[in-house]
């Protein structure tokens, strides 16, 4: 077989070829959103004073697979400099916290020792690629166990991925899929609502009202968050104007998705989802903190939701990574995301291994004498109190 060829773009300077070359790989757009042209595009309006770069695969002059390389010298601890490269991501931790999940490398998949190769022939200098929120089903999560020696795994970490299978909710109806104290928590919350008051959903229809529903959705996290003395995700102007411009332009795609759920006269929330290949992402919420936490406007929200793209025809309602109860509960199934890293055989990376697994078993046996301090002072207070 002839060996595949890398070619070098860069997205700034021939947008067209850029979208060419990543078209041309989206199939019948079986990838995740996060993969598509459409969040693709935006993102790389937005990544313009970064040094992004399109590498593509190609076999016969034409392109098999390709991916973008955000690139960047990253130091860590103050002391660790790193040449890194960032799977489809910039590699800038404020414009990254956009969230890339069931990355991976776009088109053909190939062997642990061809990939290698692959990123050992880019005509750049790296120290590490890192490898965010990768499908642990696809090219390259799937790899992520085997040896690429004399290269290194790092695996930052793993996190479930719980989706709704929106089949069997057509076959058989959402409810009978979830456990019985899911069930018993959302039909109190039905009922406190009133049985004159269902939950109604009104799904954006235009720009315009998508944007509305947009603006009450980041008014409603933000309260939620900064009650709890936390920024929430839309304190970031960047993350902000990233998702107005993607709404704006790929709402028409039939690609954003923004429910309003109300019971009578109050609203309880909003969802923001992306639809693309018959999934639905759902992505951000935001919940009315005037309502009673009691009636559960999440769960309620998120029932509607799944019911509503049931019906819609879609495959997959996904609550995307994350161990949050909520998405156990009312979840069918799972899939895994990996949060990974390949390192060149450098001595600095030794030293970092190394040093942050003593401050970690200083920190352990720290821990340990607090606890054995505790237990003391514990056994000593009851002996007093026996006394």
């Amino acid at each position: 077989m002839k060996k595949p060829e890398i070619r070098l773009v860069d997205p700034k300077e021939d947008p067209r070829l850029a979208e060419e070359i990543w078209k041309s790989l989206d199939g019948n757009g079986s990838a995740s959103y996060f993969l598509s042209w459409g969040w693709m595009e935006n993102w790389l309006e937005f990544a313009k004073e970064r040094a992004i770069t399109l590498v593509s695969i190609e076999e016969g002059d034409l392109p098999t697979a390709a991916f973008f390389l955000g690139r960047s010298s990253v130091t860590r601890h103050r002391f660790f400099r790193s040449e890194s490269c960032f799977l489809n991501t910039m590699g800038v931790s404020a414009c990254d916290a956009l969230c890339m999940e069931y990355n991976a490398v776009f088109g053909k998949s190939f062997s642990c020792s061809e990939f290698l190769g692959i990123l050992e022939n880019l005509p750049f200098s790296w120290d590490e690629i890192h490898l965010p929120g990768l499908d642990a089903g696809c090219f390259p999560g799937n790899i992520v166990n085997e040896s690429i020696s004399p290269y290194r795994w790092v695996i930052e970490r793993e996190q479930p991925a719980p989706y709704v299978d929106l089949k069997a909710v057509r076959e058989g109806g959402y409810m009978p899929l979830l456990s019985s104290n899911t069930r018993a928590q959302i039909r109190r919350a039905q009922n406190a609502l009133g049985s004159g008051c269902p939950v109604r959903v009104r799904a954006a229809e235009s720009v315009s009202s998508a944007v509305d529903i947009y603006c009450r959705m980041i008014r409603y996290h933000q309260r939620s968050w900064n009650s709890r003395g936390l920024p929430g995700a839309f304190s970031s102007e960047f993350f902000r104007l990233f998702h107005h411009s993607l709404i704006t332009r790929r709402f028409g795609k039939g690609e954003i998705q923004l429910l309003e759920f109300s019971a009578g006269d109050r609203v309880l929330g909003c969802l923001y989802s992306f639809v693309y290949g018959g999934r639905v992402h759902f992505y951000q919420s935001g919940f009315n903190d005037e309502i009673d936490r009691k009636l559960k406007p999440g769960y309620l929200c998120h029932t509607e939701a799944v019911k509503y793209n049931a019906e819609l025809g879609h495959s997959v309602y996904d609550f995307l990574a994350g161990e949050e109860h909520y998405k156990k509960s009312l979840s069918t199934g799972q899939n895994y995301l990996v949060w990974a890293k390949i390192q060149k055989p450098r001595i600095k990376f030794r030293v970092e291994k190394n040093l942050l697994g003593l401050a970690r078993s200083i920190a352990e046996l720290r821990r340990g004498n607090l606890q054995e301090k505790q237990k003391s002072s514990f056994s000593l207070s009851f002996y007093w109190i026996s006394d």
